[in-house]
């Protein structure tokens, strides 16, 4: 309604003065999936933006190493077949690499038999990552403001070069 946008207009404005205005040392984290559509006065008054994206190479490794140690699993992959399974769930999130393992013990538990390799090469080849469409769009205002890689700490114009 009216009267709440008045309010929450009101309630913003006094954020924002705060931020301006403030004279201890205060940590603000605030997430946001639509980086684009957060106003440019909100955003210039954070020293640092961070943007984190879907995990790199590297860190689909470390996430798949972790939880196939997690679940004793980590027999099932040599590096050369672990390799492979980075490079299959390339546009995965970690989430979306747990769940994939999830649902390949879960087949085998209802199958009554041990987790195999194929079954989690079979689940990840037929998820389709929900990796955002506006990807793009995200990381190109993340680019404009000068954010910086969660992974690496560079700002993120400085990663494309």
């Amino acid at each position: 309604t009216a009267r709440e946008t008045g309010a929450a207009s009101r309630l913003f404005g006094y954020f924002l003065t705060w931020m301006q205005e403030k004279t201890n040392s205060v940590f603000i984290f605030a997430t946001a999936n639509r980086l684009t559509d957060l106003p440019p006065e909100l955003l210039q008054r954070f020293e640092t933006i961070w943007f984190a994206d879907f995990p790199n190479e590297g860190e689909r490794y470390e996430i798949w190493k972790s939880l196939l140690k997690k679940y004793n699993s980590a027999k099932l992959f040599s590096e050369e077949e672990l390799t492979n399974l980075i490079d299959l769930t390339k546009g995965f999130s970690g989430r979306e690499i747990a769940q994939a393992l999830r649902e390949a013990r879960s087949k085998a538990y209802i199958e009554d038999r041990e987790l195999q390799r194929e079954d989690i090469i079979e689940v990840c080849e037929q998820m389709e990552p929900v990796r955002s469409p506006k990807l793009k769009e995200i990381k190109g205002k993340a680019r404009e403001i000068g954010g910086k890689d969660a992974s690496s700490g560079f700002r993120v114009k400085e990663l494309e070069k």
